[in-house]
């Protein structure tokens, strides 16, 4: 329960009939109330006072009132972003050109009525990285612009890298912001063609703020993020929170469905690894450069999931440092949740194969022409 509340960031909690509760059950309330700062309202429904079993527990602060309006203006709270995938049906297939091109030669190959959509998510992607692009900063060069696009706090970045000299920080820090970008653009994609639409409206939009971006010539057929991976709609998400009750379990089925892992990477992820909407790791062959690194972006409905995992697994009676234990496991732990759910698991990839690792390579020579590694 305490995983949970701090994984969906819930800060009140009403009891009703909190009268015909016991006091271990008043207690272990109370105790919620201490680990999650939660607003605990308990809605009594007797003559009997309350008071005195609230002045047993030493130390809680509370306040009685028989003003529902008082109780319920406290409630408001800010709209969560919860963005999923649309329900469209997936877009055509779309030609494997570059940006300077690619409406053209759909227009050549789709209908009218294909073109007018595919026409519609470039354009899209466009104004969302150039917006985005523009938020970064004005710096001249990408390595500068993509550090305006690191995930907060930076200090705790370096933890995550391993051994590194000091002077190359910046470098290791420009290719996560670089994969942060293009992930946090496709990590909503309902589907294949929409990933390399999308990525190929970016282009154009780096393109337009005099920063070249190279994709793999093969972005078409690649795998990885958007590419071959399940996109957490609502209906996923709802399905795996409504018959999942351990939050590791829940988070390791919904990190699978949205990053495409292998099990052995699924299996060390480390707890820390989590750095609020991102999961940035070491690949299980290491971290020689920055490219190595694992950097995925959480997809909005899921981070509640693997929020709640972190906590779960760090308020253990002996905490676990991997994000994910008890969760995967050699007999089947993580199919047997996947059957739970009747979803089927996606094609797994290591993280080296992906499109997105691909491209921070090609992309890396630009940032850095004088790097020796």
């Amino acid at each position: 329960m305490t995983a949970w509340i701090r994984g969906d960031g819930i800060r009140h909690l009403i009891v009703l009939r909190a009268h015909r509760l016991s006091a271990a059950q008043h207690a272990r309330l109370l105790r919620l109330r201490h680990d999650t700062g939660v607003h605990l309202v308990l809605v009594w429904h007797s003559r009997d006072p309350l008071s005195p079993r609230l002045e047993r527990s030493v130390g809680v602060r509370h306040h009685i009132t028989d003003d529902l309006a008082a109780v319920t203006r406290r409630l408001a709270r800010p709209r969560r972003d919860t963005r999923t995938p649309t329900d469209s049906p997936e877009l055509p297939a779309v030609p494997g050109s570059d940006h300077a091109t690619f409406l053209g030669d759909a227009a050549a190959v789709l209908s009218r009525v294909d073109y007018v959509r595919v026409a519609a998510v470039y354009h899209q992607a466009v104004k969302t990285a150039c917006r985005r692009l523009t938020a970064c900063g004005r710096a001249p060069d990408l390595a500068r612009r993509m550090l305006g696009y690191l995930p907060a706090p930076r200090s705790h970045l370096r933890t995550l890298y391993g051994t590194i000299p000091h002077g190359r920080a910046r470098r290791w820090h420009a290719t996560v912001g670089l994969f942060r970008f293009l992930g946090d653009l496709v990590a909503d994609s309902p589907g294949r063609t929409h990933t390399v639409t999308w990525l190929r409206g970016a282009q154009a939009a780096f393109e337009r703020h005099g920063l070249p971006l190279v994709l793999p010539p093969h972005l078409n057929h690649m795998v990885g993020v958007g590419l071959t991976t399940t996109p957490l709609t609502e209906q996923v998400i709802a399905r795996i929170r409504g018959r999942v009750a351990n939050p590791a379990h829940a988070a390791a089925l919904a990190t699978v469905l949205f990053s495409g892992a292998t099990h052995r990477e699924l299996t060390f992820l480390p707890r820390r690894a989590v750095t609020g909407d991102t999961v940035i790791f070491p690949s299980t062959h290491g971290a020689d450069h920055p490219a190595d690194l694992g950097v995925w972006v959480i997809p909005a409905s899921a981070r509640p999931l693997l929020h709640a995992a972190v906590v779960f697994q760090e308020t253990r009676a002996v905490p676990a440092d991997r994000l994910f234990a008890d969760a995967i496991g050699r007999a089947g732990r993580l199919h047997r949740t996947a059957r739970t759910c009747e979803l089927m698991l996606p094609a797994l990839h290591p993280w080296r194969d992906g499109g997105l690792r691909s491209t921070a390579v090609l992309n890396f020579s630009m940032m850095f022409p004088d790097a020796a590694s």
